[in-house]
C-alpha cells in the first residue's frame, strides 16, 4: 500500500497497452477525502479540458466537496460559482473557499440564481444515478442539460463527467445543432467506468 516506487502494466479491452512507472508518492486519499469526493488531480483534468480562460465566468452546479471549484482556483478566472442544495455541504464549501468562489443554494435542474448565457465554463460531476433508487436519471440528466444550454453562452463549453454514458450520448445527439461533441475521454473513477464529455454549445 502506497509504494515509494510503483510499477503499472495495464491491457485495455480497446486494444492497446499501458505500461508506466510512478515515482511520486501519492498522497494518502482515503484518510484525507470525504466519500465520493473526486481526487485532484481528476478535478484539476477536468478544469484543464474546459480551455480555462482569464475571462471566464465558471460554474460548478453539482460541488458537494469543492473539488472542482478547488482545482479551478489554480487557472486564471474572473469567477467560480459553486451551486449545491446540500446546506451542510453548502456551509462547509464558504468555510473552505471564503470570498475566492461565490457559493450559493441552487437546483442545478433549475438554476434560478444563474442567468440566460452568463456563463463560459460548466465543469461538474453530476449524480451518476447508480444509489438513488427513485430516480429516474434519463429525465434528470435531459433537465439538467437543458438548464445548462440555457446558462452556457454560445461557443462555450461543459465537461461533464458521468458513469451513464450512453444517456449522455443520447441527449447530446437530440440537442443536435445546439451541442457539439468535441472530445469523449473513457476512464476509471473508483473501479467504475466513465466517461468526460467535452461539449460546445454552438448555437
Amino acid at each position: 500500500s502506497l509504494p515509494d516506487i510503483e510499477l503499472l502494466v495495464t491491457i485495455r479491452s480497446e486494444g492497446f497497452g499501458l505500461a508506466g512507472i510512478q515515482i511520486s508518492k501519492r498522497p494518502n486519499y482515503e484518510k484525507t477525502l470525504e466519500k465520493g469526493e473526486l481526487y485532484p488531480e481528476l478535478a484539476h483534468i477536468l478544469c484543464l479540458i474546459s480551455e480555462p480562460k482569464q475571462n471566464d465566468v465558471f460554474l460548478d452546479p453539482f460541488s458537494g466537496h469543492g473539488s472542482i471549484p478547488a482545482q479551478r482556483l489554480s487557472f486564471p478566472y474572473k469567477k467560480i460559482i459553486a451551486l449545491d442544495k446540500d446546506k451542510n455541504l453548502l456551509n462547509r464549501l464558504i468555510n473552505k473557499f471564503g470570498k475566492k468562489v461565490l457559493v450559493q443554494a441552487d437546483n442545478a435542474l433549475k438554476l434560478k440564481t444563474i442567468t440566460n448565457n452568463s456563463v463560459h465554463k460548466i465543469v461538474t460531476d453530476p449524480p451518476w444515478g447508480l444509489h438513488e433508487n427513485n430516480k429516474d436519471i434519463r429525465s434528470f440528466y435531459s433537465l439538467m442539460l437543458k438548464q445548462f444550454i440555457r446558462v452556457l453562452a454560445a461557443n462555450e463549453i461543459m465537461v461533464i463527467l458521468t458513469h451513464q454514458k450512453e444517456i449522455m450520448e443520447d441527449l447530446i445527439k437530440l440537442n443536435e445543432g445546439i451541442l457539439k461533441l468535441e472530445e469523449k475521454y473513457n476512464t476509471l473513477v473508483s473501479g467504475k467506468k466513465a466517461g468526460v464529455y467535452k461539449i460546445r454549445k454552438i448555437s
